[in-house]
């Protein structure tokens, strides 16, 4: 069971729940509780948020929840599922297709986008869905699944990436250069 907490306003929503401005949901997954507002985007953000409840709970009892996995897996639902594509994505799926963007490492090094402008924080959730997608989309499903179970159990993202997927995945660079060729 999941409580969905749904307001009638953005400012609402942020005096209650503290977020930046450039959030359109949050969840609880501990709590099992998700929280949006009444917005053109609501189904696809609901689709987002749910998506943290489920995916992450899978983390819960593990030692790694990576912040770009996550909201990679949360924006892929958000947009497949939701049928929603937010209005910011095309435009930084432009810049990352142009090379622009953060290089793996330093996409996988973060551990909060608090505090950023909202233009870095659309591009990095923008190249977290990318990159996301792209691996859901290398090889089998399968391989998505236990690239995520490596994770929770503490594997490092290179070795858990070689373990799911094999060569030529032996390090993020080889990740990087094969998603790089795939969206150009």
């Amino acid at each position: 069971r999941v409580s969905v907490f749904l307001f009638q306003n953005p400012e609402t929503y942020r005096r209650v729940t503290g977020r930046p401005p450039w959030s359109g949901g949050a969840s609880s997954v501990a709590k099992r509780k998700v929280y949006v507002y009444e917005s053109d985007e609501l189904p696809g953000i609901l689709a987002h948020e749910l998506t943290h409840i489920y995916y992450d709970g899978f983390y819960l009892s593990g030692r790694n929840d990576p912040l770009w996995l996550s909201e990679g897996m949360a924006t892929v639902s958000q947009v497949e599922r939701g049928l929603a594509a937010p209005q910011w994505l095309r435009e930084n799926l432009q810049t990352l297709e142009e090379g622009g963007g953060f290089t793996l490492p330093e996409l996988m090094a973060v551990r909060t986008t608090s505090g950023w402008p909202d233009a870095k924080v659309r591009l990095w959730y923008a190249e977290s869905y990318s990159l996301v997608r792209y691996l859901l989309r290398t090889q089998y499903r399968s391989s998505f699944y236990r690239f995520s179970s490596y994770l929770r159990d503490g594997r490092p993202v290179p070795e858990a990436l070689y373990r799911a997927y094999g060569a030529p995945y032996t390090r993020l660079r080889a990740l990087e250069i094969a998603w790089r060729h795939s969206i150009s």
